[in-house]
Order: structure tokens, then C-alpha cells, then sequence
């Protein structure tokens, strides 16, 4: 039994007896007379409970439940079947409630105890409900499989109530034979298990007046629920569960209300409504005096003003947004909280409202309640293959390759994550469109690919449009790469890459990850990435960076992690686009490695000693103001036109090759190789003994540390590096290469 229990004195003795010629357990108290519930003047301590019933006078020990106690019992008598089963409803149930279970006296039975507020009680011939006036038979005898302890349960226990009400009201109608039939999962005489879905979801939307929510609650509790029920069965995300209820409310009629038809407004009870802010019926009431949360009433308030619960692509658990006009945000309990608070003075003057709500704060402001927000099936305005959207204060940005549109967010038609739109205006600059390296980050673009190479330029401005257009296509899937163009023993970096992903994190929602520290067998390596997020920035990746485990992320669905919460899957179309900056080269070779990364080199323009700050006399993004802002974003919108005009724009690299055999053999090797001519024609046989020792011949003190099967290796990889071809044969003793053009 839970030590929370025998802390409170509210525990009486009980013995077998009979009442209206029934057998029954009747309390009693530690003297042998007659207990009552509500005379705490007839209970005793646990410890005394127990001491007296070792006598052997008693049957057992029982537990009162109060309305001034925190706990509800929930009953199912007889549940235990002679063969030992439980219905599975009862275990459904047990498993929403999951908390401390024991078995009653005659071990046929089950009593759960939660930790809940509701004094509402219930009988139904499934299970008993009771908050206070009743009291339990205690076994000790803990349920396996079931908590030890007792857990808070407030707005799953509220849930259970009115769920078990509206199974109640069914089997108290006038035809409830069908509901049962379709509730214990029998599809006689229907086409298929699909059609019998719909017909239970057709009466369930008719007790429950549409109360999609309530619809979904019920139909898991049926035998008919099974796992294509959570099966993703549309583009939308939506699945077959929620096809099924939606359907249903579409065709279907509801139960009257207040002895009238109900209209269509009232299916829409609990549809949040995101479109501002609403004045609403007070969700409390005056009890004998004392003000009362009205739970449900409560929960429509918090709908009204726009909150609701999101699912993610893939997951099983929601998560908390705020929908206001086409802008949604995420938000967590806590903010919620802090909205209803700061905004009771608005609603009411009576103090005793907001004392209420502060004495139940840890209920009124729980995840438990919380859950029982109306879902939101959002559509969310995307890019697509051939457009851009940007989103700011004050308009929408279409971006085409013909040019640029702007929009008002009621043109969309969807939703925009928050955290997409830019808290600043925008205004069109015809001068920068046209000529975008006027403005000082354009200059600086100019500086990092090199005053003389325009090439660069280009691809590098092809690579931030493409990070910025939030459309994904598989075949066309890379990651950005921006790297040094110098080749050094000792990097130094500060050519300005991260301020380029910068650049990109001020236009659209970006999560950086420090490239050193970062772990692929991490079950959480990618928790930081939220829905909208556009691009994971890799900054600062080491040498040795296995790139090749990026792989199935850029060019696939991104399972992902949070501590806490359940494993989801983010579909290839919303998971983000990838970029890197590196001092060192991204080590990989052959077409999968090439098909997946795009790099641009940084030429040495800006360094240790010669920063942007020297040049331009003002920290970029910090020092801004709102018309060099405007300026940066016009930039920005340049380059994803010119991305969407021609796509990725590769150039001729300078050191890149180099740098990366010089990562991957040796710069003895490199100093070799970079001849004029190369050592090793085209079309020529090599005898490979004869390369090694000329090679030798060069560098002797490499004798002890490089060998034959090494230099061979080398070989090979200059080949791939360069994109060339080898040949390797032997005749007799002697092993031979050729090089050779890919054809």
C-alpha cells in the first residue's frame, strides 16, 4: 500500500455481512461498531488499523476517500475472469489511469487509486468511480504490471467520466445493440473492418456532437481499435483514425441539445478558433459560495484563444501551439499558464477566481489537462519547386525566377511557423536586386570568393539560395559545404563562413550544432531541431568528419529524438536542408560521396588580422540598422532567385582537390604529384616498384615511414580525388598501373 495512504488518518476496519439480504463489506471501527464515511470521528491510523485487524476479529482494513484529500478510486468489480483474462477495455483503462493497483478481497476484483481533485462519482457496470463518500476494501495485494505508487491522473480521470457517461447514455437508448456489437469489436455484416470503423465513428460522432477529440478517446477503448487506426493516410499527415472521425462529423447528425436539433455551430465546440483574441463565458462557478475551475469550460477558453495540440509527422505524442491569424507558434504549458493569468484581470474582477486558479495551479496549468486541447490538422504554406516565400512583419516575399512578389499573409494558404517571420519590414530595393553586392554584406560576399574569381561568387551565391528555398527534391538533395581555400599544416580559419551562416540563421529558422563536439550515436544528436526548422548548420567540423553517416538525412525521412518524448520521424519534404563549415576538407570519395555535397572555398581576403569589423567599421547583424537590414534582406532574396533561375552553380575549385589529397596521403605526396608534368601520364604503364623508389629517391627521410603498400594507397586515391581511372596488373613478378580519363 502507498505511504501516502497510511500518512492520513481515514482508514477503518471492515468486516463480511449482509444488507437487503445481499452479502456486502461493512465498516466498522476499531471498538466493533459501525463505521461511517463522513464522520472522521469513527476512523482510525493505518497502524492501528492494521494492529487491530491482526486479531482476528475483522476481515480487513479499508480507506476512506474525502473531499479533502487528494485521491480517487476507481473500481472494477469482477473484472478477473475464471480463466484468469481481464476484459480489455478494463486493461485500456488501467493503462490511462497507470497508477497504483491492487486486487480487492476476493481477488475477482481491482482497485485503482489516482491522485485527482473531481468529486464527481460514477456508476457503470464497467467500472465504479468514487472522489469522496466511499471507501475501499485494502489489500496490499499490488496488480502486476502497474505502478507502485500513485500517480496524478486529474483530466484523465475527468476524460474516463464523461467518456464512460456517453457509453452510459448509448446503452441506455433505445437501439444500442449495433454500439455494442461494433464496441466489442464484431463486424458481422459489414463489408470489412474499414466500413465498421465508420460505422462506429458515425454513432459515436452523433453522442458526442462531434467532439472529435472524444470520438478518438472512445474508439481506442473498442475492440475494433487496431494499429492502421494510427497509419498515416493522406499528404497532410492526417491518418486513418482521423479520416475516419472526420467523416463522420461531415455526414452525420448530432444529439440534441436542450431538446433541440443541434445546428452546425456546435460541432465546433472544440475547433480552435486562432483568429485573435475572444471574450468567452466564465469557465468557473459559484458553489455554495465557493468559486469552482470548470475543467471543460476551461479548456474551451484556452481553444478560444487560439491553443491547441499539434501532432509532428510520425509522432504519437502532440505538441502545444498558439494558432492567431496564419501564424502558429509552439508554445510550452508554463507560457499558457502565464497567458491565463495575465489575462483573469480582463475577464473578472471577483479576486476569489484568480485564488482558485492559483490553488489549483498545478492542474489548471498541467500537461494532463492540457491534452485534452482540440487537435489541430494545420496546413502549412510550403515552398515549392519553383518558389520561394519569405515571411516578414509586414508582407510575404514570393520569390520566382522572373522576379519577386509581395504578398498579404491572407493570400496564403496555410499556416506560417512563427519563428519564420522576420520581426522586421521589408521593402523592395530595385538597385540591390539588380546589383546586390552594393550593400556591405554583398562586398563582403565579393571579398570571401575572391575579387578576381566571379565564378566563385556565383556558386556561392547559388549555395545560400539553395539553403534558403525550403523546397527539398531527393535528387537534388546536398549538403553546403564552405571550407578554406588555403592549404596550411595549421588552419586558422576567420575567412568569414560563419558569418555566412549567420547571414542564413537572420532569414530563416536555423539550429547550429558545434561540428567538434558532435556525436552520430547520440540518441539525441538532432533534439535542437524543431518543425520549420529550415537548415542545420555543422560549424566547425573537425578533420576526419564522418560525412558519409549525413548521408540518409540529406537524401532521406530524419528520425529524431527529444529527451522525454517519443521518437519521431520527420518526413524528407519538412526536415532541413544541411550546410558545413570546415578548415579541413570533407573527407569521402567515389559518386555518392560527390552527389551529396556541394563545397564553395573561402579565399584568405579576411584572416586573423584583417577582419570584416576592420573594413566595414560595424559588427554585421549587431550594428545594423534597419535600412542596411532591408539592404541584407534584399540580398538574401537575390540569391534565392538566382538559385531558382539556375540552380547550384559549380565553379573550377582552386586548392580543394589538393587540400583534400593533402588531408588524405601527405604534403611530401602532394609536393610530388603537383608537377608540371604530373609524374604519372595518362595512358602510360607504370611499373609500381620504379614510382615508389623515384618517389623515395625525393624524399628519403620517408623511407622508415612510408612503404610500398602506402604509396600505392596514396595512388589510388589521387586517382579518385581527381576523377580519373586506374588500371592495375601484373606480369610475371612485376605489378604495373595506368591511368586513364573516366569515360
Amino acid at each position: 500500500i502507498p505511504l501516502a495512504l497510511k500518512e492520513l488518518p481515514q482508514w477503518v476496519l471492515w468486516k463480511y455481512g449482509e444488507r437487503n439480504g445481499k452479502p456486502t463489506k461493512i465498516p466498522k471501527q476499531v471498538n466493533g461498531e459501525c463505521a461511517k464515511v463522513n464522520d472522521p470521528k469513527t476512523w482510525t491510523t493505518f497502524d492501528n488499523a492494521v494492529k487491530v485487524v491482526e486479531s482476528g476479529e475483522f476481515s480487513g482494513i479499508g480507506f476512506v476517500f474525502t473531499d479533502e484529500d487528494a485521491y480517487v478510486g476507481v473500481d472494477f468489480d469482477k473484472c478477473i475472469l475464471s480463466d484468469g483474462n481481464i476484459p480489455p477495455i478494463t486493461l485500456k483503462i488501467l493503462e490511462r489511469l497507470n497508477s497504483y493497483t491492487e486486487q480487492s478481497p476476493s481477488g475477482l476484483g481491482l482497485h485503482c487509486i489516482v491522485e485527482a481533485t473531481t468529486t464527481v462519482g460514477l456508476h457503470h457496470s464497467r467500472c465504479e468511480i468514487y472522489g469522496s463518500g466511499r471507501y475501499f476494501t485494502m489489500t496490499g495485494n499490488h496488480f502486476p504490471g502497474t505502478p507502485t505508487v500513485i500517480n496524478q491522473r486529474e483530466m484523465i480521470v475527468q476524460q474516463l467520466v464523461d467518456d464512460l457517461y456517453v457509453i452510459k447514455d448509448i446503452e441506455q437508448s433505445r437501439l444500442p445493440q449495433k454500439f455494442n456489437r461494433l464496441f466489442r469489436g464484431d463486424t458481422t455484416g459489414y463489408e470489412s473492418a474499414s466500413h465498421a470503423d465508420q460505422a462506429l465513428c458515425g454513432i459515436l460522432s452523433y453522442w458526442t456532437r462531434g467532439d472529435e477529440i472524444q470520438m478518438d478517446r472512445l474508439f481506442r477503448l473498442s475492440d475494433l481499435i487496431r494499429e492502421k487506426w494510427n497509419e498515416i493516410h493522406s499528404a497532410d499527415g492526417r491518418t486513418y483514425g482521423g479520416l475516419t472521425i472526420a467523416r463522420a462529423i461531415k455526414n452525420g447528425k448530432f444529439r440534441p441539445v436542450n431538446n433541440t436539433e443541434a445546428t452546425g455551430s456546435d460541432t465546433n465546440v472544440s475547433v480552435p478558433k486562432p483568429e485573435g483574441f475572444y471574450d468567452t463565458k466564465p469557465f468557473w462557478d459559484n458553489v455554495n459560495g465557493k468559486c469552482q475551475i470548470n475543467h471543460a469550460k476551461l479548456v474551451d477558453y484556452f481553444s478560444d484563444n487560439g491553443f491547441a495540440k499539434l501532432y509532428p509527422s510520425g509522432a504519437a505524442s502532440s505538441i502545444l501551439v498558439r494558432a492567431r491569424d496564419k501564424i502558429l507558434e509552439e508554445v510550452s504549458a508554463e507560457q499558457i499558464k502565464d497567458f491565463l493569468f495575465r489575462n483573469i484581470p480582463k475577464l473578472t474582477n471577483d479576486v476569489s477566481v484568480r485564488e482558485a486558479l492559483v490553488r489549483g495551479s498545478k492542474v489548471y496549468g498541467s500537461r494532463a489537462l492540457l491534452e485534452c486541447l482540440p487537435s489541430l490538422n494545420a496546413t502549412f504554406h510550403k515552398d515549392s519547386a519553383t518558389e520561394a516565400f519569405f515571411y516578414f512583419e509586414n508582407c510575404v516575399v514570393r520569390v520566382t525566377e522572373s522576379g519577386v512578389e509581395i504578398l498579404s499573409y491572407n493570400q496564403l494558404d496555410g499556416y506560417v511557423w512563427k519563428k519564420s517571420v522576420l520581426e522586421r519590414p521589408f521593402t523592395p530595393l530595385v538597385d540591390i536586386l539588380n546589383d546586390p553586392y552594393m550593400c556591405d554584406f554583398g562586398r563582403f560576399l565579393v571579398n570571401v570568393a575572391g575579387v578576381d574569381n566571379p565564378d566563385r561568387l556565383i556558386a556561392l551565391c547559388t549555395a545560400i539560395g539553395y539553403l534558403l528555398h525550403k523546397h527539398k527534391d531527393r535528387s537534388r538533395g546536398k549538403a553546403i559545404c564552405f571550407v578554406d581555400e588555403a592549404i596550411s599544416d595549421v588552419p586558422s580559419g576567420r575567412a568569414g563562413k560563419s558569418l555566412v551562416g549567420r547571414a542564413i540563421s537572420n532569414i530563416v529558422p536555423s539550429v547550429r550544432i558545434d561540428g567538434r563536439n558532435f556525436r552520430f550515436d547520440s540518441p539525441f544528436a538532432f533534439q535542437d531541431v524543431r518543425p520549420g526548422t529550415a537548415v542545420v548548420e555543422f560549424n566547425d567540423v573537425p578533420k576526419n568528419f564522418p560525412f558519409a553517416r549525413l548521408f540518409s538525412a540529406i537524401t532521406d525521412d530524419m528520425q529524431q529524438e527529444r529527451k522525454n518524448r517519443d521518437r519521431i520521424t520527420l518526413p524528407y519534404s519538412d526536415s532541413p536542408k544541411f550546410s558545413l563549415s570546415t578548415n579541413h576538407v570533407i573527407e569521402g570519395e567515389g559518386g555518392s560521396h560527390r552527389d551529396r555535397i556541394f563545397e564553395v572555398e573561402f579565399s584568405g581576403h579576411y584572416n586573423e588580422n584583417h577582419k570584416p569589423l576592420d573594413e566595414f567599421e560595424n559588427r554585421f547583424f549587431d550594428d545594423w540598422d534597419s535600412d542596411e537590414w532591408n539592404r541584407f534582406d534584399n540580398l538574401m532574396i537575390f540569391c534565392a532567385g538566382r538559385y531558382l533561375k539556375t540552380g547550384l552553380v559549380d565553379y573550377q575549385h582552386q586548392n580543394l582537390r589538393l587540400k583534400k589529397l593533402r588531408q588524405m596521403t601527405s604534403q611530401e605526396f602532394v609536393e610530388h604529384m603537383d608537377i608540371d608534368p604530373p609524374p604519372f601520364q595518362i595512358g602510360i604503364q607504370y611499373d609500381k616498384k620504379e614510382a615508389y623508389e623515384d618517389f623515395l629517391e625525393v624524399y628519403d627521410d620517408l623511407k622508415n615511414e612510408v612503404y610500398q603498400r602506402t604509396f600505392t594507397t596514396w595512388i589510388q586515391k589521387y586517382v579518385r580525388i581527381m576523377d580519373l581511372s586506374i588500371t592495375e596488373y601484373r606480369s610475371d613478378s612485376t605489378r604495373y598501373f595506368k591511368l586513364s580519363d573516366k569515360t
